[in-house]
């Protein structure tokens, strides 16, 4: 009875694939089933994570269909599996004890949809990917999951243990913060910063992965760093790998941060009156003329803004 039970929260999880014709996902399994499976082929396991009305998840599939290339991928590579994450979530409010899916998603932080698990063959979540992507996209994402020096959850696992592949952990902390888990991203980020970052040449911090990383985590920074004094001293160096602009852009975010916005604010609150002649001269002194001409109008306009007194702007 306790299996036709666990069979039966099973089953319905798989029933998005239902109509699917060029392209079948595996439907009415229980996960011992997926698992065995897997096992016995020696192949990954893809759940693409679904639900009612999703039309990003209805694109991917018309997408997949009409994609030779990804379906025989899928195909030799992965045990495919669709779950829909209403059905899931239904369960686990009505039902006492929680289903395998439930487990899973749960481990994997799953808060929209589609979302793309890979796990191994022992059933280990190794990968993952979020949003709307094209069967081509997902060729790339499914290419990830199956190198382990690709698969976010695999060199997280390492991390944590303690086996820090240091040029990894920038990948790591941007996707750790595009998954939403703010905690780990910034834990990895720091150790990234300090104990690899900091310690590269100028030719190598300045590349586009490392920019890509320094972007996403400018907080990290101050006008005391290293690369805000690349930024300030050899912008055009810096631009090389990055969009133009950056680099002007960055030392003024962290002028402005540091220098303006630090002394607005009070306990959380703007205060209501502002030196800012003293303010100008602190950066003049600082760091010259140009970014007191293209700072300090900006933040007046938008200081005399939100306290509603447009007029002595």
């Amino acid at each position: 009875m306790k299996h036709i039970l666990f069979f039966s929260l099973l089953a319905p999880l798989l029933g998005l694939a239902q109509q699917k014709k060029e392209f079948e996902f595996c439907k009415d399994v229980s996960w011992a089933q997926i698992l065995a499976k897997a096992k016995t082929q020696c192949k990954y396991i893809f759940v693409f994570v679904a639900s009612r009305g999703c039309k990003e998840c209805q694109s991917l599939e018309k997408d997949i269909d009409a994609n030779k290339r990804a379906m025989d991928f899928l195909r030799d590579e992965f045990i495919s599996v669709e779950a829909e994450l209403d059905t899931v979530q239904k369960e686990s409010e009505e039902k006492s004890g929680l289903p395998i899916y439930q487990e899973k998603f749960r481990a994997a932080y799953i808060t929209k949809t589609p979302t793309y698990l890979f796990f191994s063959p022992d059933g280990k979540l190794v990968h993952k990917g979020e949003k709307q992507i094209s069967s081509d996209d997902l060729l790339e994402l499914a290419g990830q999951a199956l190198d382990p020096a690709d698969q976010y959850y695999t060199l997280l696992k390492n991390y944590n243990s303690g086996q820090k592949d240091y040029p990894l952990l920038g990948y790591v902390a941007l996707t750790a913060s595009a998954f939403g888990d703010i905690e780990t991203a910034n834990t990895v980020a720091v150790d990234f910063k300090n104990n690899y970052l900091d310690h590269l040449p100028d030719s190598q911090l300045c590349r586009a992965r490392n920019i890509d990383f320094i972007r996403r985590f400018y907080t990290l920074e101050t006008t005391e760093g290293r690369f805000f004094r690349l930024c300030y001293t050899k912008p055009d160096f810096v631009n090389t790998e990055a969009n133009k602009g950056f680099a002007n852009d960055y030392v003024r975010y962290h002028i402005y941060h540091e220098e303006i916005e630090d002394k607005l604010y009070k306990d959380g609150k703007q205060v209501r009156k502002a030196d800012w002649q003293a303010l100008a001269r602190a950066i003049q002194v600082k760091f010259g003329q140009k970014y007191v001409e293209q700072i300090i109008p900006v933040a007046r306009r938008d200081f005399y803004a939100k306290i509603g007194e447009n007029s002595k702007f």
